[in-house]
């Protein structure tokens, strides 16, 4: 190992021990009930933190369980009411996993960290929900191994939730990705660049995802008929004529990743469609 690497590695050790300092004083001693959405913030930072610093560093396994993670709690960070003692029991787990893990590098820079048990348990829980919240089969999500591309607008005013759904856009697709925080900003971005796809909260500061869509739609830029994928915690009343909601979809929230990336493949079709005719 190169010296460099190795210094690399071992800096992100040391961040895990403090990473690790934070979960314990979110965690434990608590339990699911007095878990409260600032510490569900809290775990789900540092969970994105890992991630990337294990990402750069080469520490694959503990990426790709941070991955898991980070995504099944996206279920929590967006409805704080739906944490309970399964969740709790999955956050003590990598709680545990991480405090291995770090025992095992700090004897051996290059162990191995076996995280099968702890993605077999995200994966029972996924399995557990009903028919309506399964994912989508992946045939019907990767039907090619060659990705599409696009031009996306992703429109939150959560920032982790725009890095969230950036990841996932970036992982499925080859993709330009602009964000904005409101819709009143996004509407200005929308008069200066054409876009395949935006992916838009429903219920945003400013103006909410009725308003943003009739401003949109009678514009005359050239995102006046661009497909919408709406996230929403509820199930808006579509009151404004049919013709506003064309070429739109809604996905509820929480949200997984394959139904994201399915809508996401539908907006790219009729995008297509649409520059056709």
């Amino acid at each position: 190992m190169e010296d460099l690497e190795k210094e690399l590695k071992l800096s992100v050790v040391n961040e895990l021990e403090d990473h690790i300092n934070e979960l314990s004083d979110a965690l434990n001693g608590k339990s699911e009930d007095q878990i409260s959405e600032e510490d569900i913030n809290l775990i789900f930072r540092v969970a994105h933190s890992i991630k990337g610093n294990t990402r750069a560093s080469g520490f694959d396994e503990l990426a790709e369980v941070s991955h898991f993670f980070e995504s099944k709690l996206m279920d929590v960070k967006i409805d704080h009411t739906r944490y309970n003692e399964k969740y709790h029991d999955l956050c003590l787990s990598y709680l545990d996993l991480m405090s291995v893990a770090l025992e095992e590098l700090n004897k051996d820079i290059d162990s191995k960290i076996d995280i099968n048990t702890f993605i077999n348990s995200i994966e029972q829980m996924q399995e557990s929900k009903t028919t309506k919240d399964k994912p989508i089969p992946k045939e019907m999500i990767h039907p090619t191994r060659q990705k599409l591309s696009g031009n996306f607008l992703l429109i939150d005013d959560d920032e982790s939730i725009l890095e969230i759904i950036s990841e996932y856009i970036n992982d499925n697709f080859e993709a330009t990705i602009s964000t904005e925080l409101n819709g009143q900003e996004a509407i200005a971005t929308t008069d200066e660049e054409r876009f395949d796809v935006i992916v838009c909260d429903y219920k945003m500061p400013l103006i909410n995802g009725t308003e943003f869509i009739k401003m949109l739609r009678h514009s005359t830029n050239s995102n006046k008929h661009t497909p919408i994928v709406f996230l929403s915690g509820y199930k808006p009343k579509l009151n404004e004529p049919g013709e506003v909601w064309d070429n739109v979809f809604f996905i509820d929230k929480p949200f997984a990743e394959s139904k994201l990336i399915y809508y996401i493949k539908c907006s790219l079709s009729l995008n297509k469609e649409r520059n056709v005719a």
